[in-house]
């Protein structure tokens, strides 16, 4: 993790699982996001996916991998959620779709535990921050006594969505929420971002691909046979 984001040794603090998902019952997790925020004082939580993940995959083929089953069911429920959107993507870039949402929605996850709530609610609070929308968590104070004594103010936290290429070793930064930020509509708007993007490529390539030919007649496959043009609605199928 350090070598990819450029920094030395110890100087970033990982928790790692398959598919990189964050359950609010998964007290290893939360425990080492409250270690961190409250102990370490870290000010970025990055949940950083990478592409061809195995785990997402196996959500998106539905793949009987045994006990890890049950660990990914809920990307299951992200690609379902999802679908109307995934679908819209051209096939072979619909896993790696699922990857950015999944990215997105985890680090969401993270924003929303009771951790970062109660971290932000508190910094809300000293900085004199109004939103219009509530935490709902009623005490808005670390759950570490130790925290008080240590930390009297309280530093301000983002959490960021990632995604990392294997292929090409670059990062692709896909959200990052704040204290002041609604989170949920966030969030939602960088998920329809990772389908659009790729729709507009493909719909790029598709122009630059009619400049290259000769347009055909209406229902002629071009000369490549790869598109068919329907000038009717000057849509390609």
């Amino acid at each position: 993790a350090n070598e990819i984001l450029g920094l030395a040794p110890g100087d970033v603090f990982v928790h790692r699982n398959v598919a990189n998902v964050v359950y609010p019952s998964d007290l290893n997790c939360l425990s080492c996001v409250q270690f961190g925020v409250e102990q370490l004082k870290i000010e970025h939580l990055i949940v950083c996916g990478h592409y061809e993940c195995g785990g997402v995959k196996a959500a998106y083929y539905d793949l009987n991998l045994g006990l890890v089953d049950n660990w990914v069911a809920s990307i299951r429920d992200i690609k379902t959620r999802y679908w109307k959107l995934i679908e819209q993507v051209p096939e072979d870039q619909r896993v790696a779709t699922l990857c950015e949402i999944n990215a997105i929605v985890q680090a969401r996850n993270v924003a929303e535990s009771t951790v970062v709530q109660r971290w932000w609610a508190a910094y809300r609070r000293e900085q004199g921050i109004e939103t219009s929308f509530g935490s709902g968590i009623p005490n808005a104070t670390p759950t570490s006594s130790m925290a008080n004594s240590i930390l009297p103010t309280h530093h301000n936290v983002a959490v960021h969505g990632w995604v990392y290429g294997l292929a090409d070793g670059l990062i692709v930064p896909l959200v990052e929420l704040k204290a002041s930020d609604d989170v949920n509509e966030k969030c939602d708007a960088a998920i329809r971002h990772c389908a659009a993007k790729r729709i507009a490529s493909i719909s790029a390539a598709v122009k630059e691909h009619r400049k290259s030919i000769s347009v055909p007649a209406k229902g002629v496959a071009c000369e490549g046979g790869c598109c068919k043009l329907d000038l009717s609605n000057n849509a390609t199928k």
